[in-house]
């Protein structure tokens, strides 16, 4: 009984998504939302993408680390995938005014199928972080 509780669960997820879709994303992918956290430990950053879909919507994710510039665009420090349990991590190098900077994250979005149902992994933005936040 207990194996029959998942599959049901992931049809409800996909009927709710479908009739939420927005106008642009169409009928042809159920949207489902994602959540990206970001830590940092001196020049280390880490975090872990979240969503209720387990693994088409945590796993192999591309995730961007951006350095927030005042007055200009954000810049690019790394990028990298997620594991199978929607972990990241990115190394930096240091440089000049590193410590003073503030920094965040962001997942692209996904295009995936589950259950042979295509699916939409929402992009997300983590809040924003100095270091050893």
């Amino acid at each position: 009984m207990r194996f029959l509780a998942i599959p049901l669960t992931l049809a409800a997820l996909c009927l709710a998504g479908a009739a939420q879709a927005p106008a642009g994303e169409g009928p042809d992918r159920l949207p489902f939302p994602s959540k990206i956290s970001i830590h940092s430990a001196e020049l280390h950053f880490s975090g872990r993408v979240m969503s209720p879909v387990y693994r088409p919507c945590r796993a192999r994710r591309r995730v961007v680390l951006l350095q927030i510039v005042e007055g200009g665009p954000d810049r690019a420090l790394g990028r990298t995938r997620t594991d199978g349990r929607g972990r990241w991590s990115v190394r930096v190098s240091g440089f000049a005014g590193i410590s003073l900077a503030r920094f965040y994250a962001l997942v692209r979005p996904g295009r995936e199928r589950l259950a042979h149902l295509p699916i939409l992994c929402s992009p997300a933005r983590s809040r924003a972080i100095g270091l050893g936040g």
